[in-house]
């Protein structure tokens, strides 16, 4: 959960994240995690060797699949790989992959004073009736989610000038010295992850909110915000999932903590999501074109918001990619009341990254982690995210064993802190019964990077401590995938496969263990950088066709089948 630099204890949160001062829900234009990561400054870029070095998988499994698409020419013309291996029919606005994708962020903190007299106001003051402009979408937005307003919400309309003025860096407002020596820190410790060198926090919390910002709503305030002072369409969209928020404030818990934000948050941003998606589907054919063009980022916009490090990116985009999916899932079977359930009961970050996990039991333990002696601490312990070791890994290492690695995740701990040389550090221990594919992704990770950690693997446990690198710092390489892409591909893949099994009257379609095989199966195929490279694309050429073609089938090859056994026999062994 980001939080500000230095709340009143002294102590930062969410290394390297960018962050706001009080709970607020922030609406932002669209972008393509992945056009972000190509475009990212040359001081950002990773020469090619460095970047083969990172993420080529050298498996026999690679080795065949790179012969594969070196022999294997068509001359006819074959689907998208996107095609191939995606769903068919048409998808959601909210369900497409980032393209129209309206984003909103959940931040929370406490203590940095910058942007706050701005953004909030002493006191919530919420009208006796509701503004003229917002009356009809506060009750299609009633009916839609099956909920009643208890109170209007004020809703404020800003010109753009007024706006941008409020929530970047022109606003006048100066950071004090504490702040930004924590801002440092932070870049600090965003250095030791691998994710950014010489990154400038309190600058990147200015450009992404200058850059993408379209509106918020305060829960504290029970106050919206709004980018536009014209009842254009997208601002129309921006109301509906705003106030979509408004009312969940009326009806449910949005506390925020620590441990539980990502959770909480996929659940709103779903819920506002879908709310707002059906709102668009009211528009006619020419409004619902303007509104895509009102609210997603123009060129411009793209190219500042791509100078940001992908992980900071993806970290405020994840509730609004991982959400959606579960919480459909849970509409289509329950309802408005399946959804309320979710608000109450937010699902684990494990299910979230793995919706087969839903309705198991996933709890993830604390686990205690100390700092060395003559340390001070920067961030008290708490549990490290498990979404955010992912995408860590995922920078450096190829798809199959950074998935691979957040199998089985039972439980973590996290601290933060400055040794006594000097060094901004943090330390991890991961509770897993994965622990040999954590450490071997933490030590491909570090090679890569050019981190000094060593991982040290014991029985169901993994720890390890990463420092600022410094000056042996190589650049963050772009990620071919994003992250929070890879997983929604991950689950295409394997149903894609498993259809061709049901087609081909495949027997193996009856394994126990059908759905690990079918995780397999996409992983080795992801992490192939021909097959990697051309998932995204709109079109491929037959070569990459034939690619994925015989990456699968190769996969299919090296992804065991374990045997329908009779349980009786086992009895009388």
């Amino acid at each position: 959960m980001p939080q500000s630099p230095a709340d009143t204890d002294g102590t930062l949160h969410q290394p390297g994240m960018p962050w706001l001062p009080d709970p607020v829900l922030i609406h932002r234009a669209p972008a393509s995690l992945n056009a972000e990561a190509a475009a990212l400054d040359t001081d950002d870029a990773v020469d090619s060797e460095t970047a083969t070095t990172a993420r080529t998988m050298t498996t026999a499994t690679a080795t065949a699949t790179a012969t594969a698409t070196a022999t294997g020419l068509r001359g006819d013309g074959r689907a998208p790989v996107r095609a191939a291996i995606g769903p068919s029919g048409g998808a959601s606005r909210a369900g497409q992959a980032l393209m129209w994708l309206v984003v909103v962020a959940l931040l929370a903190g406490g203590g940095l004073v910058l942007f706050r007299d701005q953004l909030l106001k002493a006191e919530a003051n919420y009208p006796a009736a509701w503004d003229a402009r917002v009356a009809r979408i506060a009750t299609f937005v009633e009916q839609a989610r099956g909920l009643t307003f208890r109170h209007p919400i004020e809703v404020e309309f800003l010109s753009e000038a007024e706006f941008v003025d409020m929530v970047s860096a022109s606003s006048g407002a100066t950071p004090d010295a504490q702040t930004v020596a924590a801002g440092a820190t932070v870049g600090k410790l965003m250095d030791a992850m691998g994710a950014a060198t010489g990154y400038d926090p309190l600058a990147g919390l200015a450009t992404l909110n200058e850059a993408s910002t379209l509106g918020f709503y305060s829960p504290d305030q029970d106050r919206i915000v709004i980018r536009g002072d014209t009842l254009t369409p997208g601002v129309r969209l921006t109301i509906a999932h705003e106030l979509t928020h408004a009312l969940q404030a009326q009806h449910f818990d949005i506390t925020l903590t620590d441990d539980n934000d990502l959770e909480l948050r996929s659940v709103l941003e779903a819920d506002a999501m879908r709310i707002e998606d059906q709102y668009y589907a009211t528009l006619p054919v020419d409004e619902q074109a303007a509104a895509n063009v009102g609210n997603t980022l123009d060129p411009e916009q793209a190219a500042v918001l791509a100078t940001l490090p992908s992980q900071v990116v993806q970290v405020q985009y994840a509730p609004y990619r991982l959400g959606p999916q579960l919480l459909e899932a849970v509409l289509a079977q329950q309802g408005n009341a399946g959804v309320d359930q979710l608000l109450r009961t937010p699902p684990s970050e494990l299910v979230l990254i793995d919706r087969s996990l839903f309705g198991t039991a996933t709890d993830e333990t604390l686990v205690t982690v100390t700092p060395p002696p003559g340390a001070t601490v920067i961030e008290p312990q708490r549990q490290f995210s498990a979404f955010e070791m992912l995408v860590m890994l995922d920078t450096w290492v190829p798809w199959e064993p950074a998935r691979d690695a957040i199998d089985h995740w039972r439980g973590s701990g996290y601290v933060s802190y400055v040794r006594a040389d000097g060094l901004t550090c943090f330390s991890a221990t991961i509770s897993t019964g994965a622990a040999l594919q954590l450490g071997a992704a933490l030590t491909w990770w570090a090679t890569a990077s050019h981190s000094p950690t060593v991982p040290v693997v014991g029985v169901g446990e993994v720890s390890f401590e990463a420092c600022e690198r410094g000056a042996a710092a190589v650049p963050t390489p772009s990620q071919p995938i994003a992250t929070l892409d890879a997983l929604g591909l991950e689950e295409e893949i394997a149903a894609a496969v498993k259809q061709s099994m049901i087609n081909s009257n495949d027997m193996t379609i009856n394994s126990p263990t059908l759905g690990n095989r079918l995780r397999c199966v996409a992983r080795k195929v992801m992490s192939h950088p021909t097959v990697e490279a051309a998932l995204l694309l709109p079109t491929v050429t037959p070569e990459q066709q034939d690619a994925y073609n015989f990456a699968v089938v190769v996969a299919l090859q090296d992804c065991p089948v374990e045997p329908l056994v009779d349980v009786e026999i086992i009895v009388a062994i």
